[in-house]
């Protein structure tokens, strides 16, 4: 058995393109230790941290650094860690940066910290290192808040946060080489951070970490689209068609969304529907009106598009009939509760939304498919063009309902309607989330 299989910290990598921040080995933790003292933190004058680490002469310097590494593996726990990663610029050491977390499961709240090699300073080397930290904590473990602090006079650090969009929150009183001064408290909300959410940060190997972090430990999440063979099921991971929605619904992932009807009217139209129409305008005939929940029961088309006029007066159309099954199964497979896991999506509000709120051409003609195709890989990279028993289109629309997932988890979404709560009579909330 391997090292990272015991220990998959040494797998975590977050990755920018300009630095990559990864949990050191001993090599590399004695290598920080021995350059801290070669090439110097900060100028001797000056003491930039609340603890006096680097007033110790080497090599005890040296021999203090490796031991206090090796303590914070030896030490970590789920309820109290400090994961302390190297800073590497072109695959060369340029200094740390930590994060570390009392009751993160609870709190979600993490406080940062870092130092960079002397001869590495002033090239924004730290700006940059900090937001992949930020990435870290705030798209990799589901932070809500995110701490620092730093002297008063110590204006580079202060920089940093500034930049990065902390407030001040408080300020105390210290003793520093026997002397008062003043250290700023910072913090940022992830509220505050999600505006500035850089889609060129890369996590790796976090997955085997999430357990230790006190994060969540599911799957991510799941767009979902209807395809002949069932349902196309796109992931960070790939996508894959499966017969049965309940087997999606119930894989662990953090929200699944789906472009399917959840909750169904009894006799108006949805105010999900109608909004999302007018979101689409010229083309909101996307869109098809939600069937009466009592045309679940129809027997055949006929049947369904009688109980469509009794109620409605309007007939029930043939596209329309053609997914009632699977608006079935999906209705079948939901409960009241689970409305913050699975959500109803539409991939033309996806793509929409994509395209600076403006609807996109028809997906029937190649250059609507294009055009659909270079979102989705700008957001995702190379996706599969078909699988047996599902087309490109289907595809693509369920990248698009993955895309909608995922801006709901970060709470970047937008929602028909967008200003009240509407519900079916079994509970379930009608919603059309973007």
């Amino acid at each position: 058995m391997s090292a990272v299989e015991v220990w998959p910290l040494f797998g975590l990598r977050v990755r920018t393109p300009r630095v990559e921040l990864r949990y050191p080995s001993d090599d590399e933790v004695a290598e920080i230790a021995s350059r801290s003292v070669t090439d110097g933190i900060h100028d001797r004058a000056y003491m930039p941290f609340g603890f006096e680490w680097t007033d110790v002469p080497p090599p005890l310097q040296q021999r203090n650094s490796i031991q206090y590494h090796w303590g914070l593996r030896a030490g970590w726990r789920v309820d109290l860690w400090d994961c302390n990663m190297a800073v590497l610029v072109d695959g060369r050491i340029v200094g740390a940066q930590s994060a570390g977390a009392s009751n993160f499961r609870a709190l979600r709240a993490a406080t940062t910290g870092s130092f960079l090699f002397q001869p590495e300073q002033g090239r924004g080397i730290g700006t940059e290192m900090r937001a992949a930290m930020l990435h870290l904590l705030f798209d990799g473990l589901g932070a809500e808040q995110a701490l620092t602090a730093a002297w008063a006079d110590n204006e580079r650090s202060r920089g940093v946060t500034r930049r990065l969009g902390y407030e001040q929150i408080g300020t105390r009183r210290m003793v520093s080489r026997g002397k008062a001064r003043d250290m700023f408290d910072f913090r940022l909300l992830r509220a505050d951070w999600l505006p500035q959410r850089r889609d060129d940060i890369v996590i790796e190997g976090l997955e085997p970490c999430l357990e230790l972090f006190g994060a969540p430990t599911s799957l991510g999440c799941a767009g979902v689209d209807g395809c002949a063979a069932g349902w196309v099921v796109a992931t960070r991971n790939g996508v894959r068609v499966v017969s049965d929605i309940v087997d999606v619904f119930d894989a662990g992932h953090t929200v699944v969304g789906i472009d399917m009807p959840i909750g169904l009217p009894h006799d108006v139209p949805r105010a999900a529907d109608l909004e999302a129409r007018r979101f689409l305008s010229p083309r909101g005939s996307t869109i098809f009106p939600t069937p009466p929940r009592a045309c679940l029961d129809a027997t055949d088309y006929l049947d369904a598009s009688r109980i469509s006029a009794e109620i409605t007066g309007k007939k029930l159309t043939k596209q329309t009939w053609n997914i009632v099954a699977k608006m079935r199964a999906v209705d079948a497979a939901l409960s009241v509760g689970d409305e913050q896991r699975v959500i109803e999506v539409h991939p033309e509000c996806a793509f929409a939304v994509m395209n600076g709120d403006r609807p996109l051409s028809t997906k029937h003609e190649r250059e609507g498919i294009e055009v659909r195709a270079a979102f989705v890989e700008r957001a995702f990279g190379t996706v599969a063009r078909s699988l047996p028993g599902a087309t490109r289109d289907d595809i693509l629309d369920a990248y698009a309902a993955l895309w909608s997932a995922e801006r709901y988890l970060r709470g970047e979404h937008r929602q028909f309607p967008s200003d009240r709560e509407q519900r079916d009579e079994r509970g379930l909330l009608m919603r059309i989330v973007a």
